[in-house]
């Protein structure tokens, strides 16, 4: 099951004639597309006005911001208009980082929303509702020991018996993140590796996260790790495998005393990034395009990003972030 994503449309009961959308948990590779579907079929239903409420949703992607302007555009050519409600954290980071609030409201409560709102133009209802969840604190099994712990909410968690590092879902389902470090020279190693489908991409974004927390990395630095490998990985699958579920995605990762290095390597299509400008998230939102920001925010996340192409072998995307207070240096590929 992929990675939760509850959503709850309804028509408001405070904004007469708007859809309320709420969305709850990750939008992400893996459950994208049931959120697209949602926003689309809204549209479809000749809604005209959406407050999109996100103070529930922990993590956006660009593939889920591309989703948000799309519907943005055409709510706007059908003479409608979207409002973005609450987004906060690691959400509003992004957003903030290709400048969302230039092109559509940003608003902080359902009063605000109300005010921007000046005519409601349709009166539809639609609901869908994905993603089962437990009611948190609750006990889960380590993965490794299988010692029975309680905890308090979904996310990372440490076996308190054995120290697995370990992620819980709000499903309550577990997986491991512990890298089951190798030593390599100056370095710390972890290595994980997964088939090519959108919905398991969640499980390297985690190992990384947990990896580099295991290692002094602050919260900040987690969620930019986070996002640029979630945004690599599902390059790979879109565009080295096209979305052929049946490859495989490794992941290699090197801890030092100031940074690490995170490789992903695949098998599939060569993409050569000397070709294809950088593009400017800011602007690209402006002009209202609705895709094209993966590389944005993985150059903007990391400290370094390399891609090298072995013709025949492979293909390697190199991720490096360095601790608050180091200075990055050049650094080669390690083998």
């Amino acid at each position: 099951m992929a990675e939760s994503l509850s959503i709850i449309s309804k028509l408001s009961g405070q904004l007469k004639d708007v859809s309320l959308v709420e969305a709850k948990g990750v939008i992400d590779g893996g459950t994208n597309i049931q959120f697209k579907q949602e926003m689309v079929s809204l549209i479809d239903k000749d809604i005209k006005m959406i407050v999109l409420d996100l103070q529930a949703l922990e993590y956006i992607n660009s593939a889920g911001l591309g989703s948000i302007m799309e519907a943005r555009n055409k709510l706007e050519e059908s003479g409608g208009l979207l409002v973005i409600v609450g987004a906060g954290g690691k959400v509003k980071k992004v957003m903030e980082m290709v400048g969302f609030a230039s092109v559509l409201p940003m608003v902080g409560s359902l009063r605000e929303a109300k005010d921007i709102l000046e005519e409601f133009m349709a009166r539809r209802e639609a609901e869908g509702e994905a993603g089962a969840t437990v009611i948190f604190p609750c006990s889960v099994g380590c993965t490794a020991c299988q010692t029975s712990f309680e905890v308090s909410n979904a996310g990372p968690a440490k076996c308190p018996a054995c120290a697995e590092l370990l992620h819980v879902e709000d499903t309550g389902r577990v997986f491991s993140l512990t890298p089951h470090d190798s030593k390599k020279e100056n370095g710390v190693c972890g290595t994980l590796e997964l088939s090519s489908d959108l919905r398991l991409l969640r499980l390297l974004r985690h190992f990384a996260s947990g990896f580099c927390k295991e290692h002094g990395f602050r919260d900040k630095e987690l969620e930019d790790i986070e996002l640029a490998v979630d945004e690599g990985s599902t390059n790979i699958v879109e565009h080295a495998y096209n979305r052929d579920p049946n490859c495989l995605i490794k992941m290699q990762l090197e801890a030092f005393e100031d940074r690490v290095i995170i490789l992903l390597v695949d098998n599939g299509k060569a993409f050569d990034t000397t070709k294809i400008p950088m593009p400017d998230g800011q602007e690209r939102v402006k002009e209202g395009h609705v895709g094209g920001l993966g590389r944005y925010f993985m150059y903007t996340a990391m400290d370094e990003v390399n891609y090298i192409t072995i013709p025949g072998v492979s293909n390697t995307l190199k991720l490096v972030k360095y601790k608050a207070g180091y200075k990055p240096v050049e650094e080669s590929l390690q083998n």
